[in-house]
């Protein structure tokens, strides 16, 4: 470029701080490389061949298109220092030391743009590494085995089988999940839930049977078979479909806990993340101080 602006090897080599035979041995080079002349050099007169124009202009625009992508770059991080998008699993309601988080960070940073997404678990994972999140609360098990992944456990709930309110079970106390043993379980695609189906495997394999399941495309899909009697399914007891009256939650005497985690991706630089943290951890919770947080076990 230097060259192809001064049309002197030796002036532009003088700009450069090389000498001149090194600036033609560098010319002869590319032109080798790209397979094109750039100069015709006849009479000590140096000038761009047509082709050479055509390298010339691409590698201003390329020049000038860098520089705005650097500069837009440095807005976008900028801008990103002052807004935090939290994501939340569908169908999951937020507990209450959530909510206070939330509610204390717009509090105390009025001034940043803070967004509350809805995803379903596997998604949340996308957006956390393409960080077009920066906080998630969600079921652990979700996160596990992501070494780019830091979190702490924030809450613990339990497993429950969600029931049509026609069923036998519906309103029985001190129910065992083997009571469910001849009932059909309904869960999600693994493309969809890689974690629900081996986890239904599991609970129901460590109460004493194997269970029927049937693989539906979405969790609204299922929900619209538990309420029609088509089949059970395995939820946790902070699941939105306690709220739901064709449905019932029924708490089982076997103890499935799951936890409820806060994660982000470490490598992601938004300042916001540590302060809505510090928020995080300095609300009282019910098993005293949150622990540290960790990478994601393999």
């Amino acid at each position: 470029m230097e060259a192809a602006e001064l049309l002197n090897f030796t002036a532009a080599a003088e700009k450069l701080y090389i000498s001149q035979p090194a600036l033609s041995r560098k010319i002869a080079a590319l032109e080798d490389e790209l397979g094109v002349m750039l100069f015709h050099r006849k009479n000590n007169i140096l000038s761009l061949t047509p082709g050479g124009e055509i390298i010339y202009r691409w590698m201003k625009e390329s020049e000038k298109a860098r520089e705005q992508a650097i500069a837009e770059a440095k807005r976008a991080n900028e801008a990103g220092q002052n807004s935090l998008v939290i994501g939340f699993v569908n169908n999951e309601i937020l507990s209450e030391h959530d909510s206070k988080t939330v509610a204390m960070f717009w509090q105390q940073h009025p001034e940043v743009e803070l967004t509350i997404v809805h995803s379903p678990a596997r998604e949340i994972i996308q957006h956390l590494m393409e960080q077009r999140m920066d906080l998630a609360v969600m079921i652990g098990s979700a996160a596990y085995g992501n070494a780019r992944l830091r979190y702490f456990e924030s809450a613990n709930y339990r497993r429950c089988v969600a029931v049509s309110i026609a069923h036998p079970l519906a309103g029985a106390k001190d129910v065992s999940l083997k009571d469910f043993e001849n009932d059909t379980f309904l869960s999600l695609r693994e493309d969809v839930s890689p974690t629900l189906s081996p986890m239904v495997r599991e609970v129901c394999g460590a109460a004493g049977f194997v269970p029927r399941i049937t693989e539906l495309d979405n969790i609204d899909e299922l929900l619209a078979g538990v309420e029609s009697g088509k089949g059970v399914a395995v939820l946790t007891d902070n699941h939105a479909a306690a709220f739901n009256p064709l449905l019932k939650l029924v708490h089982i005497r076997e103890y499935f806990p799951v936890s409820l985690i806060c994660v982000w991706d470490r490598l992601n630089a938004n300042p916001c993340i540590a302060q809505y943290l510090d928020i995080y951890k300095s609300l009282e919770t019910k098993g005293g101080a949150l622990p540290q947080p960790k990478a994601a076990a393999k």
